[in-house]
């Protein structure tokens, strides 16, 4: 896993476009405001042969804008004004980008995940707590898509 400062596979390339080299990259970028969410999921992750990089909710839209991931996961709630930030920095690359890239996966508590803001941006959501059973069928589905 990638420490939060480090740039990815998929650094490279245009601003706010995914080009082939990104989308080949196949890098997943955690956000969670806990260390041990971003380092049990980024081991999840890294099983379904991806690499990752975690970082905080507040640096979470510099981290998109340099690494250009496939996946998004959002370990919520995140906490305004983070959330407002990223989600927006998400809505303007999968507007740029033909096949909705990056794909977006929130992790929420079950009670709160039919009441999720910014829905319009989430392509699915897997309930707490997670488990490498539960989450990696739901990333493998969103990468097949």
């Amino acid at each position: 896993m990638h420490d939060q400062n480090a740039g990815g596979a998929g650094a490279a390339g245009g601003r706010g476009s995914f080009g082939a080299a990104q989308i080949r990259s196949k890098q997943a970028l955690i956000v969670a405001a806990s260390p041990i969410s971003r380092i049990v999921i980024g081991r999840t992750i890294e099983r379904i042969y991806l690499s990752s990089q975690a970082v905080t909710p507040e640096a979470a839209p510099a981290a998109l804008r340099k690494s250009q991931p496939l996946l998004v996961i959002i370990d919520g709630p995140l906490g305004e004004p983070a959330a407002e930030q990223l989600f927006g920095e998400l809505a303007r690359h999968r507007k740029a980008s033909e096949r909705k890239l990056p794909r977006v996966l929130m992790i929420a508590d079950a009670a709160a995940s039919s009441d999720l803001p910014y829905g319009a941006t989430i392509d699915a959501t897997v309930g707490k707590p997670i488990t490498p059973d539960t989450l990696q069928p739901v990333v493998e589905r969103l990468l097949g898509e």
